[in-house]
């Protein structure tokens, strides 16, 4: 079933599970009762049990994420007590449910903003790393997809890679020659897009701050100065 359905929700209904009445005549089973073993401890308290019907529900919302963490299948389990009042029969059935994961988290940015800084004078290719959003779902489909910039660059490119660990980098390439006398910062976001249907994505600001490089010779403002001085001027004058 999938995670985070609602309150109530019907997970199973074990008079009709023929397997555990095999060999019960069947006017008996609208006269079993049943209950569910260690109530009060996870996972059983995830559920309910009607005493009288064996209709299984959800006592409360389950999140996958929570309940199983990274793991690839996540399996809940627990015991229903089952009796008859009026022939020698009792049992236990083990009810066995799978939670599949939905698109409920986001993306994440570990950060905000960045700050860069770059020389002017690096060359065109230059790479520098920033830390890529994190989704918690664990259904690949629903990670983060894929990036894109706002508004659209042409002095940089994004380029993002994954890493053994499930987290990502985005390598922001430098596309042109940067010029910090002409322009000394750019402003832009990057935007993580998860693979659901809507998608959810995050954003992460980023600044590039160009510092100065030894690129301009110094120059006097003017070509020729003149001055005259009388002879007997003291030494130090200006």
């Amino acid at each position: 079933m999938p995670e985070e359905e609602p309150v109530n929700t019907v997970v199973t209904r074990l008079a009709e599970q023929s397997s555990i009445f095999s060999s019960v005549d069947p006017s008996q089973i609208p006269l079993m009762t049943y209950d569910i073993l260690g109530q009060n401890s996870e996972p059983a308290n995830f559920f309910t049990v009607e005493r009288d019907t064996g209709v299984v529900r959800l006592a409360r919302t389950m999140d996958r994420e929570q309940i199983c963490e990274a793991r690839r299948v996540c399996q809940v389990s627990f015991n229903v007590a089952i009796q008859a009042a009026a022939v020698p029969f009792s049992t236990v059935a083990s009810v066995n449910v799978i939670l599949t994961d939905i698109n409920d988290m986001p993306p994440r940015f570990p950060a905000r903003d960045v700050v860069l800084e770059v020389s002017e004078g690096v060359k065109v290719g230059k790479e520098m790393k920033i830390s890529g959003a994190v989704d918690g779902d664990s259904n690949p489909e629903f990670t983060v997809r894929h990036y894109n910039t706002t508004p659209t660059l042409d002095m940089f490119s994004i380029h993002p890679t994954e890493n053994p660990d499930g987290s990502s980098t985005i390598n922001l390439r430098l596309e042109k020659e940067l010029d910090r006398e002409r322009k000394d910062q750019y402003i832009f976001n990057i935007i993580a897009y998860d693979g659901g249907n809507p998608s959810m994505s995050d954003y992460l600001r980023v600044t590039v701050q160009v510092t100065d490089d030894n690129d301009n010779s110094p120059e006097f403002q003017r070509a020729k100065y003149d001055f005259s001085i009388n002879e007997d001027e003291q030494i130090g004058a200006v």
